[in-house]
């Protein structure tokens, strides 16, 4: 966890109580350096009235990985090993805001650098108390909408008692919603048409993938090859969509209509890649790592794959990713009960066409230095 320059805004006495939301959010345009490549500064699109000076912030790029669409292990559509930005975050204090600037009171270099094209940043307001209590009504934050949010993240210097639950289920990546009619053709029409890994996102020969990490300027979204942590689309008749990924891979989506003659092999979407794989993230700091630039990276769950659609079916979408909570506290004092999550939404409607697959998990990052549970 990257702490750069932070001492928390303390307040004594009893514990805070905590509901509801809880952080604020600003998307980020652009991120600025005094010295080429050493960050110290963010422009954002707008920034509500609860920042301020001597806020405490985090940093979280979200999306702006390159994806492999051909691989030669079969893998297609992981990830390209050049995340760039992506999965990378920071705490700092706010020195100064100028207009829809905001500078930080350190830089950031090496660990984020200026954005490039279809990356998407998010500035999250970062609460800080001496002593908290997450009440009855509990804890979350708004869904990731494509720009902010999906993340839940706070700063106690003594103790959290969690009277109530920290939720961050199905906030993260968003599952694949099912589009434009079917014509209802199966893949054993011409198996070469309905056999591919990528379609652009409106050919309807495939379902769409679901929501990961991937660079945003990127346009074939559907087909059964995933991207990278959002499960695949399934091609053509009714197959499933793939389930969404974070540190271990999603699910494969379902064959096709059981009314279809044999055609395309395998044609549901592929599972969301597996980011804590050997050679991805999720590692811990190494000379190789460090080089490879792939450590002190989160991610959000990625959203599950959906099928085709016709008139008179039900076709289910994908379930959302789970969300990020980020804790740094001394003690976190349990209750019986309660629990701090972050899943991956399931897909409990009944599909009479093509079934969603379910919604990779998010991320919990716990800096404690201790539980009790009561």
């Amino acid at each position: 966890m990257i702490l750069a320059g932070v001492i928390p805004r303390l307040g004594f006495g009893q514990f805070a109580a905590l509901e509801s939301v809880i952080n604020q959010y600003a998307a980020v345009e652009s991120i600025l350096c005094v010295k080429e490549n050493d960050p110290d500064s963010v422009v954002v699109s707008s920034l509500p009235s609860a920042f301020g000076e001597g806020d405490t912030v985090m940093i979280h790029c979200i999306q702006g990985a390159g994806i492999r669409l051909d691989d030669p292990t079969g893998d297609h559509g992981r990830d390209d090993q050049d995340p760039r930005n992506t999965g990378k975050y920071a705490f700092m204090i706010i020195d100064e805001i100028i207009g829809n600037t905001v500078v930080f009171n350190t830089t950031v270099r090496p660990e984020i650098g200026p954005m490039g094209p279809g990356e998407v940043v998010q500035l999250v307001r970062v609460p800080s108390y001496h002593r908290a209590r997450v009440t009855a009504a509990g804890v979350t934050a708004p869904a990731f909408n494509g720009s902010t949010g999906g993340v839940m993240a706070l700063f106690v210097r003594t103790t959290l008692k969690l009277d109530g639950n920290i939720d961050m289920s199905g906030k993260g990546f968003w599952g694949a919603v099912p589009s434009v009619n079917y014509g209802g053709d199966c893949s054993s029409e011409d198996p070469d048409l309905y056999d591919s890994t990528f379609y652009h996102k409106d050919n309807i020969r495939a379902g769409k993938k679901g929501e990961g990490t991937t660079d945003t300027l990127f346009t074939l979204l559907r087909g059964k090859a995933m991207n990278i942590n959002g499960g695949g689309g399934g091609n053509a008749k009714f197959s499933g969509g793939g389930g969404g990924s974070n540190y271990s891979s999603g699910g494969r989506g379902g064959d096709e209509s059981s009314l279809c003659p044999s055609g395309v092999e395998a044609p549901g979407g592929v599972g969301g890649f597996d980011l804590g794989r050997s050679d991805s993230y999720y590692l811990n700091r190494s000379e190789d790592i460090v080089i490879l630039n792939r450590y002190d990276r989160i991610f959000f769950g990625g959203g599950g794959g959906t099928g085709t659609r016709m008139s008179g079916r039900t076709t289910t979408p994908g379930g959302n990713g789970g969300g990020l909570v980020v804790i740094v506290a001394d003690t976190i004092d349990g209750n019986s009960g309660k629990w701090i999550r972050a899943d991956g939404a399931s897909v409990t409607t009944k599909a009479t066409g093509a079934g969603g697959g379910g919604g990779g998990g998010g991320g919990i990052i716990l800096d404690v230095s201790g539980y009790r549970i009561t």
